[in-house]
């Protein structure tokens, strides 16, 4: 062999292990890498009705499909019209607490419910799939006045005979896959709150005079619960009316923690990761998580200076959850302490330890059925709804709802 062909070779041979190097091997390893995160978020799901099983105040419709998140546009709400109270029974109770509400200095201000809403696959492409674009969630909304969601979902809670026997009537069987037709049906985004990094979890204490009633009053809550809003809505070109939930999460991050523009944008992540149904108040709602490298401090005096903090909280508290035992700590403490917990609360913390990787499948599955074991030799606050319409959680490569 002469010396320009062993040249040519070894030419040829270093280009073809650059390219191995550098390009093959990277899209080998990513792809490894996110086929495994795939797989652990579908562990995820398969564990969480370890949940179910013990508490169904809130209940996972749809799960994120990118990492846990709902990737940036993959989830949408298009606003369409205005809600009415239609059924005559339902217009007489609204005017019937009309005055009370006003007395307690409520305002009728206009929010945004849900009319319908769908999961639909958009790509086949296996890329798409693997980056959480191959799916769509689209909400369908509308304009509501407050007090027609006093009049309807709150009062659910806590009524007369009467005025129950006309709620339940309108409800019917009650569905998380199909929002009550008749009932304004509010959506919301709730945030758990890390801060430092991540190794702290904030949450608040809810005020009694701001809690809805006996019901939740002095309850632990996410630092952030924000309602949809009409100003979340950009009009396109053609006249449609179009908002995201991460645009609501962000909003209510300056609104109820009190973030400047500057702490948003030093937040390493703001996301979405489930969609969900509250089977006591029958709306659904966002869940997500921030993750800001503001001190605990900061945070607080943040809050505390919040537009919306004295009006609902009492306090702020943190946990550790820097470290897996730190987080499991924390998971039994939720199930120890469940009725000192809001649904919200139990709901968004356990998923976003769970998306963070903080948590494991499997730590539910044990701790789960720990308490099982200790309800069933003492009564608990731990109980199944049996008087609702359940869909199931379908796998990530399917169809869903």
């Amino acid at each position: 062999m002469d010396w320009f062909s062993l040249i040519a070779g070894a030419v040829v041979g270093a280009v073809v292990g650059v390219l191995v190097q550098n390009i093959a091997f990277p899209r080998l390893a990513e792809w490894t890498s996110t086929r495994r995160r795939l797989r652990f978020y579908a562990a995820v799901n398969d564990a969480w009705s370890s949940v179910d099983q013990i508490q169904s105040d809130i209940r996972l419709v749809q799960a994120g499909w990118a990492d846990g998140y709902f990737a940036p546009g993959t989830a949408e709400m298009r606003l369409d019209g205005d809600f009415e109270l239609t059924d005559p029974s339902l217009l007489h109770i609204r005017a019937a607490h009309t005055d009370e509400w006003l007395g307690q200095k409520r305002t009728d201000d206009e929010q945004v419910g849900i009319s319908s809403f769908i999961a639909v696959r958009i790509s086949d492409d296996p890329a798409d799939e693997l980056n959480g674009r191959a799916h769509h969630l689209q909400l369908v909304t509308h304009t509501y006045r407050y007090f027609d969601y006093l009049a309807t979902h709150d009062l659910l809670r806590e009524c007369t005979d009467a005025e129950r026997a006309a709620l339940t009537a309108v409800v019917g069987t009650p569905r998380a896959d199909v929002p009550v037709r008749g009932f304004p049906n509010p959506c919301s985004v709730g945030l758990s709150l890390f801060c430092e990094a991540g190794a702290y979890l904030v949450l608040t204490m809810r005020s009694k005079h701001n809690a809805g009633g006996k019901y939740l009053e002095d309850k632990i809550f996410n630092a952030v619960g924000e309602m949809a809003a009409p100003w979340d809505f950009t009009v396109d070109l053609d006249g449609s009316r179009h908002a995201t939930p991460d645009e609501v999460a962000r909003r209510g991050l300056h609104q109820e923690a009190g973030f400047s523009g500057d702490d948003l944008q030093s937040c390493s992540k703001i996301g979405v990761h489930s969609f969900a149904w509250s089977s006591e108040l029958l709306d659904h709602k966002f869940f997500g998580l921030a993750v800001t490298p503001l001190s605990r401090g900061e945070v607080e005096y943040r809050l505390r200076s919040a537009k919306d903090f004295l009006a609902e909280s009492t306090g702020v508290q943190f946990y550790p959850v820097e470290t897996h035992q730190d987080c499991v700590v924390l998971l039994r403490l939720i199930t120890q302490q469940r009725l000192d917990w809001s649904p919200e609360a139990v709901f968004s913390t356990i998923r976003s330890l769970l998306v963070l990787r903080r948590l494991r499948p499997s730590d539910l599955v044990n701790t789960f059925a720990e308490r099982r074991t200790e309800a069933s030799e003492q009564p608990s606050g731990f109980q199944v709804n049996k008087n609702v319409a359940m869909p199931n959680i379908l796998p990530r490569d399917k169809e869903r709802l």
